[in-house]
């Protein structure tokens, strides 16, 4: 026995906004990351001044300044690979 045709529109409509409420999920996730990277950028560049104004172990802020930029790249890279993964515009709500 299959299934009815309300049962199939119902199945239709959830799926629907099962799929806006993933798009909307992984936008707010990629903008994250985007955050994220920005915050690691403000960090690099607190560690290269201190490196550059002689604060305590120079050498210590450039290395920590380099794995901030490093995470930065990753924040921005993982954003890029969740918005390339996804189509162009939002799915499809149904409603007109």
């Amino acid at each position: 026995m299959g299934s009815t045709p309300d049962q199939v529109a119902k199945a239709k409509a959830l799926a629907r906004i099962a799929n806006v409420r993933a798009f909307e999920a992984m936008k707010r996730t990629a903008t994250m990351r985007l955050h994220a990277a920005s915050a690691h950028d403000r960090a690099a560049l607190l560690h290269e001044l201190l490196a550059e104004a002689g604060q305590s172990d120079a050498a210590e802020h450039r290395e920590r300044a380099a794995a901030h930029r490093q995470l930065a790249r990753e924040d921005r890279a993982a954003a890029a690979r969740m918005f390339r993964s996804q189509p162009v515009e939002a799915p499809e709500t149904g409603h007109s």
